[in-house]
């Protein structure tokens, strides 16, 4: 196979090799020695033979290396196909007129070798019909040939005689023994037939089998013909030892020559992949896991056109090497591949909260129907591919995410679905972001926002944030729609989507501290967004505590590097304050906590009066602190509402501004919408959720 100049989606055919010069396997020796044994079949009376062997080992091909050999030692092989025949009589009467044809085409009495041989066709025809129960076709063999336009001469009844059945095939050994030879018959494909047309098969050959200077070599895969004829009611060992008198077996490909077609079948499907998607320390792995589920070359190229079209059609999405494992799984063991993709919540990386053994039990139903002599390589790959199952615990499930391997749970339905998922966006898009300006990406990412995708794409933004300095406009396009990131999200509902943003983030940032202490005050000077700066300064301050607990996640800036900045953090708040900014961000009551802390509680008090100046402002103020959260209960888990009642009266004077509530409410000064009505209840009554009227006001409006 040349198989580096060859277009990748060219798909490979199933075609045997007819020349040493394409025997990769090693044949070709096989072959010379069955033709050498062939002339001596020739020579002696009844010989049939049969050359076995699964599906795709090659036995064709060994014919046609052998044919050479056979035709320089003066033995012609004729092949007949009976598969293209549709019943017992046809059979037959095909059979006899290929033979005439092929003896004698180019002598002088063709018709004469033809008339015979039809006469023979036609008596034995009717005893087959008579053995099998079908209807005599009279001439049926000479139709089915198409060669008997010659003969013109006509019968009022076909004639079924035993004795004529003797007499034209004495005529035609004559015919036989005059044409030269010696003949070998090649019956290809047996295995493709119906068990009752497997019956005719053998019926004819033993039938024909005394012929003078014919030999003939069957070719079948001898378990689907045994089973075949074991549904007729026929003990088929003993029946094909019957006929069958040389019974050669097909050879077994080298394991190491059929491992390297496997990798060369492959490289020109893989060749066009992104370098960076490729691991060959895991190819490796996986193709030394799944080696055994190839038997010979047709699977091998049957595996290499699935994979081709699987390739590209995922390229980027998936990860190459796990879809190369799954896709032998789907080719060689089907049921295994479907149970294994309804079992999703067994195998990815968090396991959907069950333990190994839960693991392992499902792994076994999924390989319970695969063969014996396969299943503990099909156990190897499976602990591979899924680290829940390896029990030296979870090797290999770090980059699960970054490497878009079937582990992870974000990724695992892609390698049976073939496409991303809903609220999923193609990776290829999520790189094209890199080469963007800040305001094209901006709008890209206010688009995934609209469409409730924000949450996947920064799921998937700091492996490509890694690779991009922290002035990158990508970085800078993240916080600027830190305030449209909805911040009501919770673990019920897709969590989040803060510490999405923060670790793209941290994802960008240089691993020298002098140089992360610089990044943080490019951004601190850019101030794409407060409310985004706050959230990654606060979480700045939360991983320094952690780690002086002793938690492994720690913070990027030192003690002293983080309180040089805090002034400017300080004042940044501080001016978007002044411009209105502030009292606009959804984390309002966030911000003015940790400005509290960074400057002083009298300025931020002083920032709350003003914020609460008149009535309407002040009943903004409340509203902004309402919250969507979820309720668990036995039933469902329904979306509830609550309000963040200490936030909200922590800069307050709560009893005036109680009264100038109450005072809105009653007086119907202000038009209020039901969820600021809500949240004026709640705040005058100090509760932090609403109640089942107010949620189904709230649901209406």
């Amino acid at each position: 196979m040349e198989v580096d100049q060859r277009d990748p989606r060219k798909a490979w055919t199933d075609e045997p090799i007819t020349s040493s010069e394409d025997d990769q396997l090693g044949f070709s020796l096989f072959a010379e020695q069955l033709a050498s044994e062939a002339v001596g079949w020739t020579k002696s009376p009844k010989v049939v033979a049969a050359l076995t062997g699964p599906w795709g080992s090659g036995k064709t091909s060994i014919v046609n290396l052998a044919a050479p050999c056979m035709e320089s030692a003066g033995v012609t092989l004729l092949h007949f196909q009976p598969w293209l025949f549709s019943n017992h009589v046809d059979l037959a009467g095909a059979f006899l007129a290929f033979l005439a044809r092929a003896i004698g085409a180019d002598r002088p009495n063709f018709t004469e070798i033809l008339n015979d041989f039809g006469e023979y066709a036609d008596r034995m025809g009717a005893e087959v019909a008579t053995a099998f129960g079908v209807r005599p076709a009279y001439e049926g063999g000479r139709k089915v040939a198409g060669i008997w336009q010659r003969v013109t001469r006509s019968r009022a009844a076909p004639p079924t005689a035993s004795t004529d059945l003797i007499r034209f095939k004495d005529r035609v050994e004559v015919h036989l023994r005059s044409a030269g030879g010696p003949f070998v018959v090649v019956l290809d494909d047996i295995d493709r037939l119906t068990p009752a047309e497997m019956v005719a098969v053998f019926q004819l050959v033993k039938a024909t089998a005394d012929f003078p200077n014919v030999a003939y070599l069957l070719i079948y895969d001898e378990v689907a013909v045994e089973q075949a004829l074991k549904h007729q009611g026929i003990d088929a060992r003993a029946y094909l030892e019957k006929i069958v008198q040389v019974n050669l077996h097909a050879p077994r490909p080298n394991q190491t020559v059929l491992t390297d077609m496997i990798v060369r079948a492959i490289e020109p499907v893989i060749g066009p992949l992104p370098a960076d998607s490729w691991d060959s320390a895991r190819w490796e792995q996986v193709l030394y896991r799944s080696r055994p589920l190839f038997r010979n070359v047709r699977d091998i190229r049957r595996f290499a056109n699935s994979l081709g079209f699987h390739l590209r059609l995922l390229r980027g999405e998936v990860d190459p090497v796990d879809l190369i494992a799954l896709e032998s799984l789907r080719m060689f063991a089907p049921k295994a591949h479907r149970r294994l993709g309804e079992s999703k919540e067994y195998f990815v990386s968090d396991a959907g909260g069950y333990d190994k053994e839960d693991s392992r039990n499902a792994r076994d139903r999924v390989i319970q129907d695969v063969p014996e002599p396969v299943r503990p390589a099909m156990e190897r790959l499976l602990e591979y591919l899924f680290p829940v199952l390896d029990k030296y615990g979870m090797h290999g499930a770090g980059d699960a995410a970054r490497r878009r391997r079937a582990c992870h749970e974000a990724y695992f339905d892609r390698y049976w679905e073939f496409a991303p998922g809903p609220g999923e966006v193609p990776d290829d898009e999520i790189k094209g972001l890199r080469d963007r300006s800040v305001d094209e990406i901006e709008r890209k990412l206010i688009e995934y926002v609209e469409s409730d995708r924000i949450s996947y794409v920064l799921d998937r933004l700091p492996f490509l944030a890694e690779s991009l300095p922290t002035k990158h406009p990508l970085i800078y396009a993240v916080l600027r729609i830190f305030p449209r990131l909805d911040a009501s999200k919770t673990f019920f509902t897709g969590g989040s989507d803060d510490p999405r943003m923060l670790r793209v983030v941290r994802a960008s940032l240089p691993e020298e501290p002098s140089a992360r202490e610089a990044a943080f005050e490019a951004l601190l000077l850019e101030a794409p967004s407060v409310g985004g700066l706050v959230y990654v300064f606060a979480l700045e301050e939360e991983f320094r505590q952690r780690a002086s607990e002793g938690h492994s996640e720690g913070a990027h800036l030192d003690e002293a590097s983080f309180r040089e900045l805090v002034p400017a953090l300080a004042d940044l708040i501080r001016c978007a304050a002044e411009n209105g900014a502030l009292s606009g961000d959804p984390r309002y009551f966030m911000i003015l906590h940790y400005w509290k802390a960074w400057s002083s509680p009298e300025e931020v008090r002083a920032t709350v009066e003003t914020d609460t100046a008149d009535d309407a402002k002040l009943v903004a103020y409340v509203t902004r602190g309402i919250r969507t959260g979820v309720r668990l209960t036995d039933s469902g888990n329904p979306r509830i509402h609550r309000l963040a009642v200490d936030s909200v009266s922590e800069f307050l004077d709560v009893d005036n501004a109680r009264q100038r509530l109450r005072d809105v409410r009653e007086s119907g000064s202000l038009t209020l919408s039901v969820r600021e009505q809500v949240a004026i209840d709640m705040f005058l009554e100090g509760r932090e959720e609403a109640t089942e009227d107010e949620e189904s006001r709230l649901a209406q409006a």
